[in-house]
């Protein structure tokens, strides 16, 4: 009766964390802060900016009417990129990569000129590497009075489509992108299951990275605190009958490294199993396996030793597109 009791404050604690901010995230619709350049590319972006919230929100595929936008604005883009050509420009780098971005709901790189004190020549930059050196009349034939706001305009016009996903719930620039992408998705999916606990000490260790104003990917490692687990222990000292126990076992703290090749973790931990002939409760450290298996090293105050093993039973019981919103809530605290 003990450990059915134990198993069940086991479910509650985990859907605590998936109920713990109930309040529901939605996205709205903002609009696209537009540019004086390249002014048909903003035809229609509003609407979809927020259908591509919703997307990334819901983890829904894409439909045909959205791929048919997708296509026109990247014929619009060509047709303002490719005559860039005789100026030095590798247009088609520039169209692809932003149409990438665009198909696969992921935050666009950035696009800027900066201007030599040197030279008097504009650099141009993608995702900070250099792709090409500009001269200032070129730009103006375009419009602007120089490269920088010439470009300036480009950039606007590729990430428009993502305005109400950038401010989405006024999370962190681009944190729901970032959240949807492969990397957060297995981090969510593969690593250990978090209790709500869990969750804030990972965000609040991590919120530096959070904080900047770009996508980035998920943390390679876990911290647990008061983290519970069903658990087999087996102790060496007890009589024929109890050595083999249910018991339950509490992380004091741990860490995961759940991205190496072989995920490996360690924790600090106190266990309970309910026992006459030796102490029922022990203490010593918890190794874990491939995010998913658990074994440990136990003693007492009586030099009672003892072994356990156990699985990631919390993971039954997680929901990741809730742990997904949990995360979100956290990151607007920082």
């Amino acid at each position: 009766m003990k450990y059915l009791l134990a198993a069940i404050l086991l479910a509650l604690i985990s859907l605590s964390s998936l109920s713990s901010f109930s309040e529901e995230l939605i996205c709205q619709k903002h609009d696209a802060t537009k540019g004086k350049v390249f002014i048909n590319m903003y035809e229609g972006v509003d609407d979809i900016s927020l259908k591509i919230c919703n997307k990334l929100l819901d983890g829904s595929e894409v439909d045909q009417a959205m791929n048919a936008w997708f296509i026109n604005w990247k014929e619009k883009l060509s047709l303002h990129v490719k005559p860039l050509e005789k100026m030095g420009v590798d247009s088609d780098f520039i169209i692809n990569n932003a149409y990438q971005s665009l198909t696969t709901l992921s935050y666009p790189k950035n696009i800027n000129a900066s201007k030599s004190t040197k030279t008097g020549k504009y650099h141009l930059k993608y995702n900070n590497e250099e792709i090409a050196v500009l001269d200032n009349a070129d730009c103006k034939g375009y419009g602007p009075k120089n490269c920088k706001i010439l470009f300036d305009n480009l950039h606007k016009a590729i990430v428009a489509p993502f305005e109400s996903s950038y401010k989405y719930a006024n999370s962190k620039a681009g944190m729901n992108i970032a959240l949807k992408n492969t990397a957060w998705s297995n981090y969510f999916e593969n690593s250990r299951s978090q209790t709500f606990i869990d969750l804030a000490i990972n965000t609040w260790y991590y919120q530096d990275k959070l904080k900047e104003n770009r996508l980035v990917p998920p943390p390679n490692k876990q911290y647990f605190a008061l983290h519970p687990s069903i658990i087999m222990h087996y102790s060496v000292d007890a009589e024929h009958g109890e050595q083999m126990k249910e018991a339950l076992a509490i992380e004091w703290a741990g860490i995961n490294y759940w991205q190496l090749k072989i995920p490996l973790g360690l924790s600090v931990v106190s266990t309970y199993a309910d026992r006459v002939s030796v102490k029922s409760v022990s203490h010593g450290v918890m190794f874990h396996i491939n995010n998913t298996y658990s074994f440990g090293l136990t003693t007492n105050s009586e030099q009672q030793h003892g072994v356990f093993v156990t699985l990631d039973l919390l993971k039954l019981f997680e929901d990741k597109k809730s742990n997904y919103k949990n995360y979100l809530n956290n990151i607007k605290d920082l």
